[in-house]
């Protein structure tokens, strides 16, 4: 197997066990590895250990310069890591996989009890 298809395949493995609740992502706190000395912010990261291995999955924004047209612009990538404790990257993954932006939207999702929330707020319909 490549190791295109092989990524392809751990993304999508990662989300179906996802979905099935297996795995529970957390909000937490990027490795300083990940964010010093770059010009990156990292608005959300999500971590979840599985079997021994630590995966990662968060947004990263950066500025780049264009040159022609003599301004900055935005860029955002989804980003999925694994890295071992110390938070040295042992493998990343960025986009343009459509299912690692599956991954981030269904592992965003699962933070947050919608249900919940409206029940909490009254709402009668919140089941």
């Amino acid at each position: 197997m490549q190791a295109d298809a092989k990524i392809l395949k751990l993304v999508v493995t990662l989300n179906r066990l996802t979905s099935l609740g297996t795995l529970k992502w957390a909000v937490a706190e990027p490795p300083w590895r990940l964010t010093t000395g770059a010009d990156v912010t990292v608005p959300l990261y999500l971590e979840v250990h599985h079997k021994g291995q630590r995966y990662a999955l968060y947004q990263e924004r950066r500025r780049r310069y264009d040159g022609d047209r003599d301004q900055f612009y935005g860029v955002e990538d989804l980003v999925l890591v694994v890295i071992d404790l110390d938070g040295h990257v042992l493998l990343e993954v960025r986009e343009p996989y459509s299912a690692l932006d599956d991954l981030f939207k269904r592992a965003r999702a699962g933070l947050v009890d919608l249900d919940s929330i409206l029940n909490d707020l009254g709402d009668p319909d919140g089941e």
